[in-house]
């Protein structure tokens, strides 16, 4: 996945300016017919478009459920 979008720091990291890039890669398994497990990394960063660029990783397990 990726995109781009505006960020405000409020009590956060200060990730270099308001403009950012988020890219993304995920893969889950089957538990059943309505049950995924998966993991995902993702990272924010301004690409080197400020003089900061400190960027945000992150790896997140994920479990997703369908209803009917």
């Amino acid at each position: 996945s990726g995109g781009v979008g505006g960020y405000h720091q409020g009590d956060g990291i200060f990730l270099g300016g308001a403009f950012e890039f988020h890219v993304g890669l995920s893969a889950s398994y089957a538990l059943s017919d309505n049950s995924r497990l998966g993991v995902a990394l993702y990272h924010i960063s301004n690409a080197n478009t400020h003089r900061k660029n400190p960027g945000v990783n992150s790896v997140l397990l994920q479990w997703s459920l369908a209803f009917d």
